[in-house]
């Protein structure tokens, strides 16, 4: 199982605008501090799993799997 932390609001590191500004303005959602983790996830045969989401502070009922 492999666990990835995602970002909702993920800011790019590049910028483009006019050569020689001093200043430039990004715009942002607010969002950059929230993440959620991807947990991905394979069977010993091979066989791939879906994706599983996981929010924090959120609760949900899990249900039997079956065989």
């Amino acid at each position: 199982m492999l666990e990835t932390p995602v970002w909702c609001g993920m800011i790019s590191e590049t910028t483009i605008d006019r050569s020689g500004k001093r200043t430039i303005t990004l715009k942002s959602n607010g969002q950059e501090k929230v993440r959620v983790s991807v947990c991905r996830a394979a069977k010993a045969d091979g066989t791939k799993l879906k994706p599983m989401v996981i929010f924090k502070g959120e609760k949900r009922e899990v249900t039997k799997l079956r065989s």
